[in-house]
């Protein structure tokens, strides 16, 4: 049973990658629900996820708009499409804001939270592996194991062929975050990611 859970994963995970590489940067928002496919066995209860330390995962992550407000920024609406948007199904909720300090942009912030985001997380940064331009650099792929902290992945770069900002993606227990750093506001950016983050 185990193992045709094992392998019945890993065809899902073959599926969700083969679907998302075919133009990823291309894809349309109506697809979005079609990308990565979850399929629920009938009658069996979803176990309660593990955290990286042992123990049931913490749900909810910390109030953006408090932490933003802890570090003197603020966030105002947008209609801008991240590209964490892109890789999680529509029925899940994604959260975008612009953060703003004294009136300026100093980047934009995504996020979700679900139980699959170690998944989407993987078919997103294959996604973008496969669509970097020759333009790309200052990549950082990692994996961070912290004292006293939770795992984290870590994934940065800048290439102006996917966006024109320096773009920092993190998934951390059951959270998945996007971030946009507009140009020298490295210190401010990165500032809100370890507040969120740790």
């Amino acid at each position: 049973m185990v193992g045709g859970g094992l392998l019945l994963g890993l065809v899902l995970l073959g599926i969700a990658d083969a679907l998302i590489t075919r133009n990823f940067i291309m894809l349309p928002e109506t697809d979005a629900e079609e990308v990565i496919p979850i399929v629920e066995q009938p009658g069996v209860a979803p176990a309660q996820p593990e955290s990286d330390t042992g123990g049931v995962r913490k749900l909810s992550g910390p109030n953006i708009e408090e932490t933003l407000a802890s570090l003197s920024l603020a966030s105002t609406a947008t209609e801008q499409m991240s590209i964490i948007r892109r890789v999680i199904p529509e029925k899940i909720p994604v959260t975008t804001i612009v953060v703003m300090k004294d009136g300026d942009r100093v980047g934009l912030l995504s996020s979700t939270e679900s139980p699959q985001v170690k998944t989407y997380f993987l078919a997103l940064k294959e996604a973008l592996h496969t669509s970097f331009t020759p333009d790309m650099r200052e990549l950082v792929d990692e994996t961070q194991q912290r004292p006293g902290h939770p795992v984290r992945n870590f994934l940065t770069f800048f290439d102006p062929g996917i966006d024109t900002e320096r773009l920092v993606f993190v998934r951390v227990r059951e959270r998945l975050y996007e971030f946009h750093i507009a140009e020298g506001k490295d210190d401010d950016m990165f500032a809100v990611i370890e507040a969120l983050t740790n």
